[in-house]
């Protein structure tokens, strides 16, 4: 009996404050083919902001999402999917 490559399925859930701290943005990529968190050296403690971000495709198909951040952070997701979640911290 031939032993068979198990494999498994990494999904990524970010939750970041909005702008304005009037709620939460989550992020959800599922079925991540790989992941890149850069940060930069010498990168000073404390908030980084958002600058922008490009969502493309792959070569392989595949959807990335690019996030560059205001202290030189670059975000690399790479994944199947991406869904976009706003949570507001008002009281209904």
């Amino acid at each position: 009996m031939e032993a068979s490559p198990q494999s498994s399925k990494v999904d990524i859930l970010i939750r970041l404050l909005g702008a304005f701290h009037d709620g939460n943005i989550e992020l959800a990529y599922n079925n991540v083919r790989r992941y890149e968190l850069r940060m930069p050296v010498r990168s000073a403690p404390g908030r980084s902001d958002w600058l922008y971000d490009e969502i493309r495709l792959s070569e392989s198909g595949s959807v990335l999402h690019e996030i560059e951040w205001s202290k030189g952070e670059i975000w690399l997701i790479e994944c199947e999917e991406i869904s976009y979640s706003w949570i507001s911290f008002q009281a209904d």
